[in-house]
């Protein structure tokens, strides 16, 4: 873990002067009407006491607090991230990545535009720099100069999902 913290370190200066930088939000933030609420609560009801019925009561207590994280969850605003582009790599939230990490990116459409980047490796997932407050066309170009672009994406299911609950 301290090998890792130095390495970031010495990456960081490495990286002095970004080509490109910007903030964007993590994701759409919807604000919710009481109505809204009162159908989830409902929702969550349902089928907490359809699977107490049929003899699932550890289900209808998960699905219980599921609704109430959910609800909860929904009042939390997005964060602000902090974007830069260097000729080295970078950083995504004050984690920096050299190109070679990464083994391509693509875009991703939605209601904030997404670049992801696919790591290196097997197992291993996708960074994700949301283009809210940028030109998508410019950082698109910086990208293609240092890793291989993947054909453009749809929104993600996830997006999806969060856009028609309103979440």
């Amino acid at each position: 873990m301290a090998e890792e913290k130095i390495e970031d370190k010495k990456l960081n200066e490495q990286m002095q002067k970004p080509i490109l930088s910007w903030d964007s939000a993590e994701y759409v933030h919807y604000s919710k009407s009481n109505n809204w609420y009162v159908l989830v609560s409902l929702a969550g009801i349902v089928i907490a006491a359809g699977l107490y019925y049929f003899g699932q009561l550890s289900g209808s207590i998960v699905v219980v607090a599921a609704t109430a994280v959910f609800a909860i969850m929904s009042v939390v605003k997005p964060k602000e991230i902090h974007c830069e582009i260097f000729q080295q790599g970078v950083i995504i939230e004050s984690k920096p990545y050299k190109y070679e990490q990464f083994k391509s990116f693509w875009l991703t459409t939605g209601e904030i535009p997404k670049i992801k980047f696919k790591l290196l490796g097997r197992l291993s997932g996708e960074i994700t720099m949301p283009l809210e407050k940028i030109d998508i066309d410019k950082v698109r170009e910086l990208l293609v100069k240092h890793l291989p672009e993947e054909e453009p994406r749809g929104e993600d299911v996830g997006d999806f999902f969060n856009r028609f609950l309103r979440f």
